[in-house]
């Protein structure tokens, strides 16, 4: 099942609902917490949170080197959700 289908929940990421209005994700490529954070007014923490709501939907995809966590979007969840 895809994140958001037949649950009755859907996926609230960064930004509230609003954000839904420009569905174009943030450039593709590998960013760390701190970088993403620059993109976003929220603090570190509240986006540590999102980001973890975004790793449990599968739409974002972390890769741990050492003490540095990337983050990458699921481009083929992302596509998925976006439909024909």
């Amino acid at each position: 099942m895809a994140a958001g289908e037949g649950d009755g929940q859907g996926v609230q990421g960064v930004g509230g609902p609003d954000a839904a209005r420009d569905p174009a994700p943030a450039p593709f490529g590998r960013h760390e917490r701190g970088r993403i954070a620059e993109e976003f007014p929220v603090a570190k923490s509240t986006l540590s949170g999102h980001l973890n709501v975004l790793k449990e939907a599968n739409l974002v995809v972390a890769e741990r080197s050492g003490t540095t966590i990337t983050y990458s979007l699921n481009v083929g969840v992302y596509e998925e959700m976006l439909g024909p």
